[in-house]
């Protein structure tokens, strides 16, 4: 039980930082090649760092979900630059 928290403290202190620098509006390429369904990235998809990278399914609801995100936090960056 100890090691599990350990390692997902350990993943969150990881990620947490690479979704930071990698701040690219990225998602919709990833959605979309999800529709890609050649052998090769099937069986990545099947691997833990594929599914991670990758994702498993494309569903609309996603971008749907993606697109308000990015205007929350266009709107969040908007606002805190125009309280400094």
């Amino acid at each position: 039980m100890k090691r599990k928290i350990i390692i997902s403290l350990i993943g969150i202190a990881v990620l947490i930082p690479l979704g930071l620098i990698s701040r690219h509006i990225n998602s919709f390429l990833v959605e979309f090649s999800q529709l890609i369904t050649w052998s090769f990235l099937v069986e990545f998809r099947k691997t833990f760092l594929g599914h991670v990278m990758l994702g498993q399914g494309f569903l609309w609801v996603d971008l749907v979900a993606y697109t308000i995100g990015i205007a929350c936090i266009f709107g969040l960056f908007r606002l805190f630059e125009k309280t400094k």
